[in-house]
């Protein structure tokens, strides 16, 4: 084996006649065990990946498309016509009187801002205080934040459901009270 100047020399396992082969060279790779492995495991699992009868039987399964989650628009117009509109990801049981309510409460608007009593009033069904959602929450077992207006919209479906209606004030405004 030649050494080259600089380099230290690397041990090479070498079969076959060194004095008619160079080490190295294609003949020599060849004749070694490891390529003899690779080269056989590759002819067999190339042949196993190709392998695949073909029938007129082949049976193709048609997959269900996933379900579609119920959705519900909520919409209506202010006073001055300015369109809100809220898409959630379920169905609303009292959706026109909810968007009475949003209308009435806050024109679509999701805003935070003191009401009459001075107390803070969160989102578009401006739940006043953080004392009526958390009761309404703690009840219902609806979890969120009266200023995400999914969550508001579900929880007031809810209260809506349980006979609570005469919490907002703007349900005595539009007569929504029976």
């Amino acid at each position: 084996m030649q050494e080259l100047k600089g380099r230290k020399p690397t041990s090479s396992i070498q079969f076959g006649d060194a004095s008619n082969e160079a080490a190295g060279s294609p003949a020599n790779i060849i004749k070694t065990p490891y390529f003899l492995a690779l080269f056989l495991l590759t002819l067999i699992l190339g042949s196993v990946a190709l392998y695949k009868p073909l029938s007129a039987s082949t049976v193709y399964e048609t997959i269900p498309a996933p379900e579609t989650r119920p959705q519900t628009i909520v919409s209506g117009k202010t006073a001055l016509g300015r369109t809100w509109v809220y898409l959630v990801p379920f169905e609303v049981k009292n959706r026109e009187i909810i968007e009475k309510l949003i209308g009435c409460e806050s024109q679509g608007v999701n805003v935070s801002r003191p009401d009459s009593n001075g107390v803070i009033s969160w989102g578009i069904l401006q739940y006043n205080g953080t004392s009526t959602w958390g009761e309404f929450s703690r009840m219902s077992g609806i979890l969120g934040t009266p200023v995400n207006p999914p969550d508001a919209i579900r929880l007031t479906d809810w209260a809506i459901d349980h006979g609570f209606l005469s919490r907002w004030s703007c349900a005595r405004i539009l007569k929504l009270l029976k």
